[in-house]
């Protein structure tokens, strides 16, 4: 697995899901790392020096994802270097089983084609840009069926702190409509084809899951992500009912 991230940034953050990315002769399923104690640990590939040692990284039960997010001094030298995770049990450390090794490219810059780091050659990633500080939901369409934080960025965002007694506009393009809100902020009940409450037509949306996304101040949000059951072409106004 290739992690890129831009030198002295603190974004994007490390995801690691440990259903999908997790080694298959060691089952997860069912396995709940809520109150243990993870460390992330990152060593330059070349001298073999840990850059980074027993950091805390963050299990969201939600998602089964580890998380891990840079400091500016984490990520202050370019290089290519080795990510492992690591929990504390009763029988002592042991590493987190993945099924590739994880590695983190600190980048002088996002457009430098000329970064060699084997496999990871001539690399151009997108940054993932920071997403609003305040309470809000973000809407829109996407032309799959899942989403990813970079998706989250060609959305619309609405500063707002409930998820209900409000409209949306979806606007004209092949996609899914997806409606995203924060679990911390009431959730709709329903969606209907109106501007001024809860009546008109039925939009068939269901709830897919959650992500997570880092708000301009550092902070873990988690959203539910609400999806249309099919992709539309046109124009739709959505009111979420409460």
């Amino acid at each position: 697995m290739e992690f890129n991230i831009k030198k002295k940034s603190t974004l994007p953050y490390i995801e690691v899901d440990v259903i999908k990315d997790g080694r298959t002769d060691y089952n997860f399923i069912g396995t709940d790392l809520t109150d243990s104690t993870i460390y992330f640990y990152m060593k330059d590939v070349e001298t073999g020096v840990y850059k980074i040692e027993k950091a805390s990284a963050t299990f969201y039960s939600d998602n089964n994802s580890i998380y891990y997010q840079f400091s500016k001094k984490n990520t202050g030298n370019v290089g290519r270097y080795e990510g492992e995770f690591k929990i504390e049990t009763d029988q002592g450390i042991i590493d987190l089983p993945l099924k590739e090794k994880l590695f983190i490219n600190v980048l002088d810059s996002f457009s430098n084609s000329d970064f060699c780091c084997g496999p990871n050659q001539n690399v151009n990633p997108e940054p993932i840009p920071p997403m609003p500080a305040a309470p809000g939901i973000y809407y829109g369409k996407v032309d799959k069926t899942s989403i990813t934080n970079i998706d989250v960025s060609s959305l619309t965002f609405e500063n707002t702190n409930q998820g209900g007694n409000l409209y949306v506009t979806v606007d004209v393009g092949i996609g899914y409509g997806y409606i995203l809100v924060p679990t911390s902020i009431s959730q709709p009940t329903g969606f209907r084809d109106s501007t001024g409450g809860c009546y008109g037509f039925n939009i068939p949306i269901n709830n897919v899951g959650t992500i997570n996304l880092v708000d301009a101040n550092g902070f873990l949000v988690t959203y539910n992500i609400y999806r249309t059951f099919n992709k539309f072409n046109g124009e739709v106004n959505i009111w979420l009912c409460s």
